[in-house]
């Protein structure tokens, strides 16, 4: 746009200039001495003389043609899509590098998941291990409780029995008379 503006400005400045001073004409060599018709010389002063007009500034000061106006502003163009295509170019690279970095860490994440999976399932084995083998004691404490209950019944069993013998026993001893006896005194001088 600075380019579009510096160029106009100047076709605008070159328009006025001509417009203020218009190229004078051209300037003739007659020489004050050369003689007229009559023969007589003319004076310098009744000859025209070529005055060289001043130029503006602006048109004294070497400025650029509107091929060179062009020019540049294809140069500016052509920078600015050089630069436009280096940014994108570098916006790409940078968004490839993202990528990878992304598809990396998904890739990291992936392999952690699947560990995860793989430890969550052996701990679910195990927990289902140890459930059984808890299961598995309390049915062998049921039964060791159920033993020590049944030895203790047998136990009582046999105390009774072993009474109810003994009360026999001295009964029958009782009812036949049997009393306990006792070696009578040796005789003396034997016999």
């Amino acid at each position: 746009d600075s380019l579009m503006m510096f160029a106009k400005t100047g076709r605008t400045k070159e328009r006025a200039a001509s417009l203020l001073n218009p190229d004078p004409p051209a300037v003739r060599r007659d020489s004050a001495s050369q003689p007229n018709s009559s023969g007589s010389h003319t004076s310098a002063s009744s000859t025209p003389s070529a005055i060289p007009s001043v130029l503006p500034p602006w048109q004294t000061t070497p400025h650029r043609s509107p091929s060179s106006g062009h020019s540049g502003k294809e140069e500016a163009n052509k920078s600015a899509k050089q630069l436009l295509e280096n940014s994108e170019e570098l916006f790409r690279a940078s968004l490839a590098a993202k990528n990878k970095e992304i598809t990396v860490m998904n890739e990291t994440l992936s392999q952690v998941t699947k560990e995860l999976s793989r430890e969550m399932a052996a701990s679910q084995t195990l927990n289902a291990q140890l459930a059984a083998a808890s299961k598995e004691l309390a049915d062998k404490d049921g039964e060791l409780r159920a033993a020590h209950t049944r030895l203790s019944e047998v136990e009582r069993e046999r105390d009774e029995a072993v009474a109810r013998c003994e009360k026999v026993v001295k009964g029958a001893v009782s009812h036949a008379g049997i009393l306990p006896t006792t070696a009578p005194p040796a005789a003396p001088g034997g016999g």
